[in-house]
């Protein structure tokens, strides 16, 4: 990437050059402060001439990238404290209660999700490309294999699906026993399953539709949502308690909105957000 600087009154943009930074870049009192690969770095930079000054120089290490993403979080006061988020080797999980006490039940790697078993016995978190499960109670944990994305609960709390580089399967707790109910690669990321336990609702990423409910018993997926549709990119879906209905958000237009379609899908939708909303 490279650093450009531009203004209000003459929005032509002037470069001094590239800084492959991970994120936003800071400037301050004659120096851009940025990160690069876990390094918070500062350089001298002239903003009138919009060229660099001096060589980079090293601040602080293990900055650590938000939301799993490679964006990492830097900020600059008018006093030049900076503050940025940084990697502690890991997570932790804890039970947390509304009057801010907190009980710890089991430190991991990294995650960005979390599934909660309907008893609250277990947990399900995808650690670096691995499902792993969490006893709640003893605070044991096991590595269950490879996972591509979040894992869901069934309503009996004895199975899980997630998607693996195979396709979504449905796994047991007790016996490890594994049944695809999905195949392919790319094909479908699971992201809820019906209270009833007939479905699992998949976003898909391949071919005419954006959406399927899966027969977890087995049987051709029912696709909804077309690709060619004025909303795209449908994510997030929930079933309702009851199982008629269904909520997703979606790109619409320049901003995402939220939608709920009737269950099995009519074709019929209604945008229940008003100014944006996921």
């Amino acid at each position: 990437m490279h650093l450009c600087v531009t203004k209000t009154i003459n929005p032509q943009p002037r470069c001094a050059g590239p800084l492959n930074q991970t994120g936003p870049v800071q400037y301050l009192d004659g120096r851009v402060v940025f990160a690069r690969a876990g390094t918070l770095l500062a350089r001298g930079f002239d903003a009138e001439r919009v060229a660099f000054t001096g060589e980079e120089q090293a601040l602080a290490d293990g900055v650590s990238a938000f939301g799993g993403q490679f964006t990492a979080r830097v900020f600059v006061s008018d006093n030049g404290v900076l503050a940025f988020t940084a990697d502690t080797g890991g997570e932790r999980l804890a039970w947390l209660t509304v009057d801010g006490r907190e009980t710890p039940a089991v430190d991991i790697g990294t995650t960005n999700n979390l599934a909660l078993s309907p008893d609250g016995r277990r947990a399900l978190v995808v650690d670096q490309g691995t499902v792993v499960m969490i006893d709640l109670e003893r605070g044991g944990t096991a590595r269950l294999g490879a996972s591509s994305g979040d894992a869901i609960w069934a309503p009996d709390g004895r199975r899980f699906a997630h998607r693996t580089p195979t396709g979504i399967i449905i796994r047991t707790v007790d016996d490890a026993r594994e049944s695809a109910v999905l195949a392919g690669e790319t094909t479908g990321f699971p992201e809820d399953w019906s209270r009833v336990g007939r479905w699992i609702v998949a976003g898909l990423r391949d071919g005419q539709f954006q959406m399927a409910l899966i027969p977890v018993d087995g049987g051709k997926p029912v696709e909804f949502l077309a690709t060619n549709d004025s909303i795209t990119g449908a994510d997030e879906m929930h079933f309702s308690p009851d199982g008629k209905w269904l909520a997703f958000n979606a790109q619409n237009g320049d901003r995402h909105d939220v939608f709920v379609v009737p269950l099995p899908p009519t074709g019929q939708r209604w945008q229940v957000s008003t100014a944006g909303g996921v």
